[in-house]
């Protein structure tokens, strides 16, 4: 058996209350069903979140998949917490996994019609790496 050697997380920057019928992203490309709060995160293109994954892949909380709403920008992610019951959202400064238990880079890599390890080598410098000798 194989074991995951990577993990990636997001942190919450912020968190917003939205109404149904509201849009976000660029060009509005998505547009809410219902009610619901989501989160802005610290991850875009910039970081190798590849642009294929708007509105076409999650991230997770505890276990919990949250899609992804609206294009991926530069430097940020919209993040549906619709999944979450309420009492058991993240707050600000709390981080959502990108790559980890719930999700592999193959995972994602097939959410953004790559290989994993196109994800893997198209992530930036911008993150901070830390290396843990098992």
């Amino acid at each position: 058996p194989t074991q995951s050697v990577i993990s990636l997380e997001a942190e919450i920057l912020q968190v917003h209350e939205v109404e149904k019928d509201e849009t976000c992203g660029y060009n509005a490309t998505y547009r809410f069903k219902n009610n619901s709060q989501v989160v802005v995160v610290d991850v875009g293109y910039a970081d190798g979140i590849f642009r294929s994954l708007s509105n076409n892949a999650n991230l997770f909380w505890n276990g919990t998949p949250c899609p992804i709403r609206g294009r991926v920008s530069m430097d940020l992610i919209i993040v549906d917490l619709c999944n979450i019951p309420e009492g058991q959202r993240p707050i600000r400064c709390d981080s959502l996994e990108v790559i980890g238990d719930y999700q592999s880079a193959d995972d994602l890599s097939k959410q953004a019609g790559t290989i994993g390890y196109e994800i893997l080598t198209s992530l930036s410098r911008r993150y901070t790496r830390k290396y843990i000798n098992p």
